[in-house]
């Protein structure tokens, strides 16, 4: 089977493994900086946090292991990987079809442009989805969702990032459990300072010079 990606990180759908510590940290990039008295000190260069999230996968079927192990094998190919966010859950308010899903409360900061995860009851299938409009408490989806997910189910936010696995259990000959990490390259939600550029004239000697200010 293919192994299936997210905006080109690998997608690990299989549910965490509560019995082991689910590990949540968030870390800031710092440089060295001279300051007035001559000391050196640390100097911020990220406004927000990087998050990672540390949890094990246990195959407990022949078919979550061959699944497991291919989409690990792309991940370590690639290096990227993205996964729910487990312990960062939410809660569907009414049954979720079609291009909206509406939230029984705003825990979660939402925003346009995240992605959702829902999972079925059945543990096996699910969607992800690309959040395109924010209302409250109310999703709106870039498309349709293949099938009903019913009120009082959990869907997760999701985080995207740099993948490491730092171990691979036997369990048996067919099941097995595996230690993975998942590193943000970048905050999740930036922050943007400044305006963007104006439009450029007209005619000749009329030039575009913008910037890049995203603080992550």
């Amino acid at each position: 089977m293919a192994a299936i990606s997210v905006n080109g990180y690998i997608l690990l759908p299989n549910l965490a493994n509560w019995a082991q510590p689910v590990t949540w940290q968030r870390a800031w990039q710092t440089g060295i900086a001279s300051g007035l008295p001559g000391n050196e000190g640390r100097q911020g260069l990220r406004a927000l946090a990087r998050e990672s999230l540390a949890f094990s996968i246990t195959a407990l079927s022949t078919e979550d292991r061959v699944r497991l192990d291919e989409q690990i094998d792309q991940a370590t190919v690639t290096g990227l990987a993205c996964a729910p966010r487990w312990g960062r859950a939410c809660t569907l308010n009414a049954d979720a079809t079609g291009t909206s899903a509406v939230m029984t409360d705003t825990v979660w900061p939402w925003a346009i442009g995240d992605y959702i995860y829902f999972l079925n009851t059945d543990n096996m299938t699910y969607d992800v989805k690309h959040v395109t409009n924010v209302a409250g408490a109310t999703l709106t989806l870039d498309s349709a969702l293949s099938q009903t997910y019913t009120a009082g189910s959990f869907v997760w936010p999701m985080i995207f990032g740099k993948f490491t696995l730092s171990k691979e259990d036997a369990i048996s000959t067919e099941y097995g459990e595996a230690k993975i990490t998942i590193a943000e390259l970048s905050a999740t939600h930036q922050q943007v300072i400044g305006n963007p550029p104006g439009a450029p004239g007209t005619g000749i000697g009329s030039w575009l010079v913008g910037s890049t200010n995203i603080i992550s």
